[in-house]
């Protein structure tokens, strides 16, 4: 019959906790392998998606920046004229209205000839 003493029970005590940590830490790991691996097929989804969609409105997109380009040069062209003529506001307001139809008639075309290649 073995006596149980301090020093033993100490040394039970502290090799169950050693295993139980051992076994925390590695469900731990799995568990964060898993979480990453979740993450990493969500993260690669949503870039794919977000692929696919600037793919599909890549025209529409360039649109935009040419209204914004064509206010800014109709705009500044009106406003150089201005200056130059000594006029008031009214070349730059009229470059300002043409920049804004070009624009506007730029979107339009892109959009239409999106729609043609899309269905």
């Amino acid at each position: 019959m073995q006596l149980v003493t301090p020093r033993r029970l100490s040394v039970a005590r502290s090799s169950a906790i050693c295993s139980a940590s051992w076994a925390g830490q590695l469900l731990t790991k799995v568990t964060d392998i898993d979480m990453a691996h979740k993450q990493e097929t969500f993260v690669a989804r949503a870039n794919e998606s977000l692929q696919e969609n600037l793919d599909a409105n890549e025209p529409v997109i360039f649109a935009s920046y040419g209204v914004i380009g064509a206010i800014f040069a109709f705009g500044g062209a009106g406003y150089l004229l201005d200056r130059w003529l000594g006029t008031g506001p009214w070349c730059l307001v009229t470059g300002l209205l043409v920049g804004l139809t070009v624009g506007l008639i730029v979107v339009v075309t892109a959009v239409r000839r999106s729609r043609q290649q899309h269905g």
